[in-house]
């Protein structure tokens, strides 16, 4: 009898957890995504400005940054190797709408973020860069590298 019932809540329990996994405990959810991987390369060659050999700015020296209510904001960013490309990764933050990048000589260039919130029942409220524009360009849209020929 105490077999049975042992046999009897283990097989409850077995089909229960599919019921309780049904959409969220199965659902990956990443979260919010405020970043864009970016390569700037040259108009002319199309050779890495910022990478490579022989790159005509120094990563070290050049400043990302936004602005908000009259302060300087810094843009977070990193760098790492997808295949043989050396990728710039910029993080926009939450809610910057615009970003700058002042290169070591002074000059200076703008990124427009735009993005897209997703509601979802498992995941709650995430949001997404989906395109930029630099220096009001056409929109690019998020393919992986997003490529801006400078110069």
């Amino acid at each position: 009898m105490r077999s049975n019932t042992i046999l009897n809540t283990l097989l409850t329990l077995l089909l229960a957890i599919p019921l309780f996994n049904a959409c969220c405990g199965t659902t990956d959810c990443n979260g919010s995504d405020n970043s864009a991987s970016i390569r700037i390369l040259s108009k002319v060659d199309s050779t890495d400005l910022f990478f490579g050999q022989d790159p005509k700015y120094q990563i070290e020296q050049t400043k990302f940054f936004g602005l908000s209510n009259g302060d300087t904001i810094p843009v977070f960013h990193d760098t790492w190797i997808y295949l043989q490309d050396t990728i710039l990764v910029l993080d926009f933050g939450f809610d910057l709408d615009t970003a700058y990048v002042q290169y070591d000589e002074g000059d200076i260039d703008t990124f427009s973020v735009f993005r897209n919130t997703y509601e979802s029942k498992c995941c709650g409220t995430t949001v997404k860069v989906e395109e930029l524009t630099f220096n009001n360009t056409t929109r690019m849209e998020n393919t992986f590298p997003y490529v801006v020929l400078l110069k």
